[in-house]
């Protein structure tokens, strides 16, 4: 591993994410934990989208569960208990687009999934605040069952209500912090009906994303974890020079 053998030449070494850290537990350096929070930003009270709105934002592929998503929208259209949207903000490969695009086709959901591509960053809290769940349904492979998905805290920061896999670092963020509520991401049925009881719980489902924003200020910004940072930058610099 590359990683192993840089690591050697460093003074120092940041771990962005605690659960990697037992892969590199010959390193006998200095470390420090300085995790990957979003930036603070003020909550926008801005207008919700007329229909329920569903919001997806990151690299989309396979792995993500594009593809399980759209079998989600499915459900809940064929069901057909309320109108909404599911957004769908990032990169895509075009040949993925393409098969995604023929599913959508396929299903009738034309009317119901929207392409944002890649957006400036500043844009997508327009999305964010303006949507009504935030999902995050990644397939169980072991980079993303072991670690937290950034995504969950922008969620958290822009006070959606969060439906996200029933990893156990997940599940536990989740209830710890009450903000969202979670499931197996191979199941589109278990999935729809938690999209379907938030969309009918508002009260819920403004308590989960009430919840997230409180516990983003206090203690999942960036803010909490910069100047963690900068101590850890002074004392490697006092380490070099011999303090």
């Amino acid at each position: 591993m590359l990683e192993k053998k840089l690591m050697r030449y460093c003074d120092g070494v940041i771990f962005a994410e605690t659960s990697y850290k037992q892969y590199f537990t010959e390193y006998k350096g200095l470390t420090k934990d300085i995790l990957n929070y979003p930036l603070p930003i003020e909550q926008n009270k801005m207008q919700k989208e007329e229909v329920f709105t569903l919001i997806y934002v990151g690299d989309i592929t396979e792995d993500r569960n594009i593809m399980g998503m759209i079998e989600v929208a499915k459900i809940v259209m064929e069901r057909g208990r309320f109108q909404f949207q599911l957004k769908l903000i990032g990169p895509i490969a075009q040949s993925l687009k393409d098969k995604v695009n023929r599913k959508i086709i396929e299903y009738g959901l034309e009317g119901y999934i929207f392409w944002y591509g890649r957006i400036p960053y500043e844009d997508i809290w327009n999305h964010y605040f303006s949507a009504d769940v935030g999902l995050c349904l990644l397939k169980p492979i072991p980079n993303y069952k072991n670690s937290l998905a950034t995504k969950l805290f922008e969620y958290m920061a822009a006070g959606l209500p969060i439906i996200a896999s029933d990893f156990p670092d997940w599940k536990s963020l989740l209830i710890e912090n009450n903000c969202g509520l979670f499931a197996n991401p191979l199941d589109s049925n278990e999935i729809a009906q938690l999209i379907e009881h938030l969309e009918h719980d508002k009260v819920l489902a403004q308590k989960l994303g009430t919840n997230g924003r409180e516990a983003f200020e206090t203690q999942f910004s960036w803010k909490s974890e910069e100047e963690k940072l900068a101590v850890f930058y002074r004392f490697l610099e006092k380490v070099r020079i011999g303090e």
